[in-house]
């Protein structure tokens, strides 16, 4: 996850954790067959991924590249 490799842990331990516990559930639901499910999960991931990566920004850390969608997302 791009957000951890930027100093998100340290500016943004909240956004992160949820980013990661939010792609390992959509996952799963992948694992399950469960498309609409995980696809709706991964949107999640992405916009915790995403907010991690702008406070990081705004705090003066190592900003990453915003986060890319991911097949599961572009379906």
């Amino acid at each position: 996850m791009r957000a951890r490799a930027a100093d998100a842990e340290r500016y943004a331990g909240y956004e992160t954790t949820l980013a990661e516990l939010y792609l390992a559930k959509a996952r799963e639901e992948q694992a399950y067959a469960q498309y609409g499910d995980a696809r709706a999960l991964a949107s999640e991931a992405l916009r915790f991924a995403n907010a991690a990566n702008r406070k990081v920004a705004e705090r003066g850390g190592e900003q990453a590249q915003p986060a890319k969608r991911s097949a599961v997302q572009q379906r």
